[in-house]
């Protein structure tokens, strides 16, 4: 049997732990309309949301947040609706939770999800690039002192083969960028 419960910032509206809202009717019999339709958010994140009306006016709700408060009580302070397993489309109360920006960004690393590395838009270089340059860093040759500095002038192959500068290359090769690869 479905479980409804009323979402305490707007107390004219129920969510389910099927993932679902709808709006309470109050009179001399309290009546509950069907439960709203879902469509996605405007973003390409995947995330759904529903239209409620509040003082005469629409609004778009977020419904993962819905479920959560409905559930789980208020969002406490600098904290958003996290999915345990990183599906978006899984509303259900036991797959959400209320998380901080840091806990929900280690979610997004732990699923897969995170914007890095290759998955950045912005990125000029691929997993298994950074690999061949931290070979190929290993076999330039070494200054006098000690053999740790690359002698000056060593990587303008490799500058020029990936497109990056200097620097770039130093930080891959020292795990400063690209460090979960």
């Amino acid at each position: 049997m479905t479980e409804w419960r009323q979402i305490p910032s707007y107390p004219l509206y129920e969510a389910s732990d099927e993932g679902q809202v709808r709006r309470i009717v109050k009179g001399q019999k309290q009546r509950h309309h069907r439960p709203l339709a879902q469509h996605p958010g405007g973003n390409k994140k995947g995330y759904l949301k529903v239209a409620l009306w509040v003082d005469g006016g629409r609004i778009q709700l977020w419904l993962h947040r819905a479920i959560c408060e409905a559930f789980h009580g208020p969002a406490p302070p600098d904290h958003d609706a996290a999915h345990w397993d990183g599906n978006h489309l899984d509303n259900r109360p036991d797959n959400l939770r209320w998380a901080t920006r840091a806990e929900n960004e280690a979610d997004k690393i732990r699923h897969g999800l995170a914007n890095r590395g290759g998955r950045n838009g912005g990125a000029k270089l691929s997993e298994r690039q950074i690999e061949e340059i931290r070979i190929k860093w290993r076999s330039l040759p070494r200054s006098s002192d000690a053999g740790r500095r690359v002698r000056k002038g060593a990587t303008a192959a490799l500058e020029q083969e990936y497109g990056v500068a200097r620097r770039a290359l130093y930080n891959i090769a020292h795990g400063a960028s690209w460090g979960h690869v």
